[in-house]
């Protein structure tokens, strides 16, 4: 005999997310156990590595979306207007901040 473990899945048809998971199951054409062992084990090794995983997840959408883009050398951008001191600016902040009774 095999050694397998038998557990049963109820889903509540007036429970939207649970109505579209069954009519999902419904629509494979494989083994429902399969597909639902693979979905825990997915689930177990996405808790089991924290956020690493999601973080490569994210890393490989931004290196796809970023394959087709040129990007502009800040070296070869001209200034169109010459950028204040800094005793300009902390000047204006000084302003600005005035106005609020500071």
């Amino acid at each position: 005999m095999k050694n397998t473990y038998r557990i049963n899945v109820r889903f509540d048809l007036d429970n939207p997310a649970e109505k579209h998971c069954l009519e999902y199951l419904q629509s494979l054409s494989g083994s429902w156990s399969k597909f639902i062992i693979e979905a825990v084990k997915e689930k177990v090794q996405c808790e089991e590595s924290g956020y690493e995983r999601y973080l490569g997840d994210i890393r490989n959408i931004i290196r796809e979306e970023l394959a087709g883009v040129s990007f502009v050398s800040a070296e070869n951008i001209q200034e169109s207007e010459p950028q204040q001191s800094t005793e300009d600016s902390e000047a204006d902040i000084l302003n600005s901040l005035s106005a609020f009774g500071l």
